[in-house]
């Protein structure tokens, strides 16, 4: 037998045995592969990632997965998807304690009154949105879906953005859930800058929560911002913008959902008067969010570990300590057992009965309170209800072809999908009041109202610090006696987005030259110089606990920085360059240093004496060009430093007696 023989057949029994080869090549297809020669089993032992591992599906399945007890999340789910999606550090993979308090303020932050204002403020953006399309014109559902429902979350968390960034926003937050089940390079760079642009906004919003007075709005980002963990201590800002991020993108994620609602409405016009304003019931309209839910594909696979030896029901295997159970999630809301004819739209499937706890896991199942289950799935159901309403109040067609895959994750509608207007939404006198399912805390079929804000009680948005940063009253709020001749603020900030600029040029020229003869010696050189200035300047700030925070925030960037810098220092000019890493590190520098030019340094130079300023706007004027090649990153940091000590800082006047 031939070695490629032997390759071939080993690469097939891998593919048959092992889940995340699966879910890797053939999305949900692989998932539902796995079930290929144990049609009626509800449990499987497999391979993931190369280990013993066992998959589990149906309501039974899921309570089993759910069962903290036995299963903990920490490391469960491989970062090569877990950091991307939702962060380093996020609620989705502790376990215990951490976990229960994370949980406890998600909670907080979206309980009823919060919920309701989220969802009227996502729902005015989409009506307002399909409101604007006229008779004849052309849209793309989920492009537009992403914008609206990313304008209503980032206008209601409480941190402002400018109106013609929302787009830019909206798309970074889709950005990070798009293709998380994709292995590719280009799709892996795009979701990663994706995520770094949104935790740089994040982050400063947290910062910017964080300086407001006692008695300002608690907005969801000022919650986050205060909130502490299980010892009592405050999260800090990267875990902070983290769960800020995993508290707004989900909402932007309900735009996969509103794309399969546009998809349904035009293939079943019969449903429209079931959902539209003028004849159709919130019952009929939770219904379907749910039929929508259960049958669209989005999530197809959670992952836990088992805390130690589990026997998966009288006849099912046996997990031992250590190794990996894999929820099919999609095989759960798809299981015949419990939804007969599985692949047909059915919008009575909920009409009389709620769906219980673990039957319908598309974001997860069991108690939100005190499990896994995602405490954003009442939101998920309100926003769609209300955009199938909006849906049907509208007449159009489907332009194009319908239709979705099921090997790329999450899917959905091809072409958008795109609609051709017939006839322009006509405008209702009032939206009626959504209505609370007590099992869901949504909108639901029973008569229980919701709790509304009054639209004057709805906290506004609070000022973005990215703008107007140079004048900024609060940069002169502290006038230092000691100034004379130092630069003023402006000069200084003017001198910093200098260096930035020359920063960004040469990690630009890195990624467009695939093999330069020094491909580092420019980046490396400025790099080192800026986390020089860092650690020279800082020990003068005598400021308050606002200037000891942004020095602490700039400093975990500049470690970020540094280490991804020195990464790319092992690539010989003559192998080229890694330019997947040149981006990131473009990324990293960019986003580092904006959130210094517009955060930091506004924030620091009220506090550094006169010595410090001065120090810091010649050193910018003075950085030497790049003749250093791929010397070691901490051989020129230490380089710079010394120059600068010696150079430019001035010796502490002596003490007089």
């Amino acid at each position: 037998m031939s070695l490629t023989t032997r390759a071939a057949r080993a690469t097939d029994r891998a593919l048959r045995t092992d889940l995340a080869l699966l879910l890797a090549l053939r999305g949900y297809e692989g998932m539902a592969s796995a079930w290929r020669h144990e049609p009626d089993a509800t449990a499987l032992p497999v391979r993931f990632l190369g280990r013993p591992a066992a998959v589990v599906r149906g309501a039974d399945g899921a309570r089993t997965f759910y069962d903290t007890e036995r299963f903990a999340r920490t490391g469960a789910v491989p970062a090569v998807v877990a950091h991307p999606l939702f962060g380093r550090g996020a609620v989705h993979g502790l376990d215990g304690d951490p976990h229960r308090f994370r949980k406890a303020v998600f909670l907080e932050v979206l309980d009823h009154s919060s919920v309701a204002a989220l969802a009227q403020r996502t729902a005015d953006a989409w009506r307002r949105t399909v409101s604007s399309w006229e008779a004849g014109s052309r849209h793309d559902v989920f492009t537009e879906a992403v914008t609206a429902l990313g304008r209503g979350a980032l206008e209601w968390c409480g941190s402002s953005v400018r109106p013609d960034d929302v787009d830019a926003w909206s798309r970074d937050l889709a950005g990070i859930v798009d293709g998380f089940g994709s292995l590719g390079p280009r799709q892996a760079l795009r979701r990663r800058l994706a995520r770094r642009r949104s935790e740089v906004w994040a982050r400063r919003s947290i910062l910017a929560a964080r300086t407001l007075p006692d008695d300002a709005p608690l907005t969801p980002v000022r919650r986050l911002a205060v909130a502490r963990d299980e010892r009592g201590r405050r999260l800090d800002v990267r875990t902070a913008g983290v769960e800020l991020l995993n508290l707004v993108r989900p909402t932007v994620a309900v735009a996969w959902f509103v794309a399969f609602a546009a998809q349904a409405l035009a293939e079943h016009r019969d449903l429209r008067p079931r959902l539209a304003t003028a004849t159709g019931t919130d019952a009929d309209r939770v219904a379907l969010a749910h039929e929508l839910r259960r049958l669209c594909p989005f999530v197809p696979a959670l992952a836990a570990i088992a805390r130690r030896d589990v026997r998966l029901g009288p006849d099912g295997p046996t997990l031992h300590r250590g190794e990996r159970l894999v929820l099919d999630v999609y095989g759960t809301d798809h299981l015949p057992g419990r939804y007969p004819r599985p692949g047909v739209l059915d919008p009575d499937r909920f009409r009389e009965q709620a769906p219980g706890p673990f039957d319908l896991v598309p974001q997860g199942g069991g108690d939100p309170a005190h499990g896994h289950r995602c405490p954003g799935e009442p939101v998920t159901v309100l926003l769609l209800a209300d955009a199938l309403r909006t849906l049907a109040d509208l007449e159009a067609d489907l332009d194009g072809p319908a239709g979705y895959g099921l090997r790329t994750m999450p899917t959905r509608p091809r072409n958008g999908p795109r609609l051709r207007v017939r006839r322009p939404l006509r405008e209702t006198a009032a939206d009626p009041d959504p209505q609370l399912d007590p099992q869901f805390d949504t909108v639901a079929p029973t008569g229980v109202a919701a709790t509304t804000l009054p639209e004057e009680t709805v906290p506004p948005p609070q000022p973005d610090p990215r703008h107007d940063h140079r004048t900024d009253p609060h940069v002169d709020r502290h006038p230092d006696p000691r100034r004379g001749g130092a630069p003023d603020d402006a000069a200084v900030l003017d001198a910093v987005a200098l260096d930035h600029r020359r920063v960004l040029d040469a990690l630009d020229r890195l990624q467009r030259d695939p093999a330069p003869t020094d491909p580092l010696g420019p980046a490396l050189w400025l790099l080192a110089v800026h986390d020089a200035l860092h650690h020279e300047l800082f020990p003068l700030v005598t400021g308050d606990e606002a200037a000891r925070r942004a020095v602490e925030a700039s400093l975990t960037e500049c470690a970020l920085l540094q280490q991804q810098t020195e990464q790319l220092q092992t690539v010989s000019p003559t192998d080229g360059v890694d330019l997947v890493q040149a981006g990131l590190v473009a990324e990293t520098a960019e986003s580092h240093f904006r959130a210094q030019s517009d955060v930091e340094l506004p924030a620091l130079l009220p506090h550094l004496d006169a010595a410090g300023r001065t120090v810091l706007v010649e050193a910018l004027a003075q950085v030497p060009p790049a003749t250093t090649g791929l010397q070691r990153y901490g051989e020129l940091s230490g380089s710079a430093r010394a120059r600068i000590r010696a150079t430019w800082v001035r010796p502490a006047p002596p003490a007089t007696s």
